[in-house]
């Protein structure tokens, strides 16, 4: 059963004491600014949010109200009870904006005595002074999800100094940076190919094979279905019968061997199957008697007891008994029925054929087709069957092979006895080359070197002088 998992992942930052809009969006902030005149020093640990008389739109702004917006407080009274210490000053404004003049008295009196929260600003001359409010005690708290830290569609939540990262589904990491390998719990069954996508994951099933998980094999008698939990078998054989079918009777060797091979090698995996054995009595899931043909391990079946077989993977499967209450994997089979019409899937005149209850669907393909839903015309010239250069001409279920001169046969795998079917004009000597032969004057004496004509070569191929006492017919 899959479950959603949820992460959560924290970050927390330094510590950003009088750091970051402590001030709100309307107000200015200084934390160490200097007095032109006296050189006086802003405190440490305290933050002067100002404004100055170019912002006169807020001199009839109460103290209390310039502090609205603080991140991670919310107002002036929430700075208040967070602890802190925080009231209006003013002072010169100096040769440039900002904090020009906040004395110890200033401090002193408007600031750690928490006074003036509700004095209106304009009380004070806004051509001459600047205003605003101090603040301490408390660590200013900036919006660490502003810079959108989270990756991958990540939901970030912001906190005292830290923010947390909640993940989308299929990623995790600090940051959610991290695409999660669905594939690293090889989850697909009887040697399929995992591909993984985001959240999700694609098994592609080995021929034969089909399921989400590529967990059913139809064979010749009907589908197999191979769990991926561990149950007792009872459960096994109730599960079965969920599914429309029933604990596969293993009655033959063929059919035990089948199943052996659709387990992964090195799994140790022992599957149950439907036989169940009490005192005297072995009887298959389907209610026959036991065969003969299935094969044990050493010593054979218990006698006595209530007991239920097994596969065994440490003995190369052969049949061995257990208690019904060991939790194993199980082999469900099913009867195969044809499909409905609205089922048939199959392309080519493929055979549809449907098992447990219908939840999987196969093609049977005629001669000529593969693929999942016969779909796919095999190319018999992929396998280069035509030999010695010759030309594979794809057919239905067949290919014909357009040889190359000189040679026969159905792959043109023959090598014809060209100087058999010819002669070569004056008694010269033949010999084949395969592909081509040549006739060679040998010890004749030539008056002149030879000269190609129609007649040289038989029809259909050309002539071409080797040398003067020599020539060759070959293929157009």
């Amino acid at each position: 059963m899959w479950s959603l998992l949820l992460l959560l992942v924290t970050v927390t930052s330094l510590p950003a004491s009088s750091q970051g809009k402590c001030c709100g969006d309307i107000l200015r902030e200084a934390t160490e600014q200097v007095d032109q005149s006296s050189g006086y020093r802003v405190p440490d640990g305290w933050t002067l949010c100002y404004i100055d008389a170019r912002d006169a739109a807020y001199h009839d702004t109460p103290c209390v109200n310039l502090l609205q917006g603080i991140p991670g407080y919310g107002d002036a009274q929430g700075l208040l009870a967070a602890g802190g210490n925080f009231g209006c000053w003013h002072g010169n404004t100096g040769g440039s904006p900002g904090p020009a003049f906040a004395s110890n008295s200033v401090i002193e009196n408007s600031c750690r005595a928490n006074t003036q929260h509700s004095t209106l600003l304009s009380a004070w001359a806004t051509s001459t002074t600047t205003l605003g409010v101090c603040i301490n005690g408390i660590t200013c708290d900036d919006d660490e999800c502003i810079s959108a830290p989270c990756q991958n569609g990540a939901t970030c939540q912001d906190g005292l100094d830290s923010f947390t990262c909640l993940c989308a589904p299929g990623y995790n990491g600090t940051l959610c940076e991290t695409e999660i390998d669905e594939c690293s719990s090889s989850p697909c069954q009887n040697g399929a190919t995992c591909q993984d996508g985001v959240n999700s994951f694609t098994c592609q099933c080995a021929p034969g094979y089909a399921g989400t998980l590529c967990e059913t094999v139809a064979y010749a008698d009907g589908c197999l279905l191979f769990s991926s939990d561990a149950v007792s078998y009872p459960e096994a054989s109730q599960e079965c019968q969920n599914r429309g079918g029933h604990l596969v009777d293993v009655k033959d060797v063929g059919l035990q061997r089948l199943i052996a091979d659709s387990i992964p090698t090195g799994s140790d995996v022992s599957p149950w199957i439907g036989l169940k054995m009490s005192p005297g009595i072995m009887t298959y899931a389907d209610g026959s008697s036991a065969s003969g043909d299935l094969q044990w391990s050493s010593g054979g079946p218990a006698a006595s007891c209530e007991l239920c077989a097994f596969l065994d993977s440490t003995d190369g499967y052969l049949a061995q008994t257990g208690s019904c209450s060991e939790r194993k994997q199980y082999v469900c089979r099913s009867d195969p029925e044809p499909c409905a019409h609205a089922q048939d899937i199959c392309f080519n005149n493929g055979a549809c054929t449907t098992c447990f209850n219908g939840s999987y669907t196969y093609c049977t393909c005629p001669l000529g087709y593969e693929g999942v839903l016969c779909n796919m015309d095999i190319d018999e010239c992929a396998s280069n069957p035509c030999q010695n250069g010759a030309t594979c001409l794809h057919g239905h279920n067949n290919y014909y092979c357009h040889c190359s001169f000189g040679y026969e046969g159905h792959n043109c795998q023959g090598d014809i006895d060209l100087c058999a079917e010819v002669s070569c004009p004056f008694d010269w000597k033949c010999e084949d080359q395969g592909d081509h032969f040549i006739c060679l004057a040998g010890t004749t004496r030539m008056a002149e070197p030879y000269s190609c004509s129609s007649a040289s070569c038989p029809n259909g191929l050309y002539c071409k002088e080797e040398g003067p006492a020599s020539f060759s017919c070959r293929a157009g």
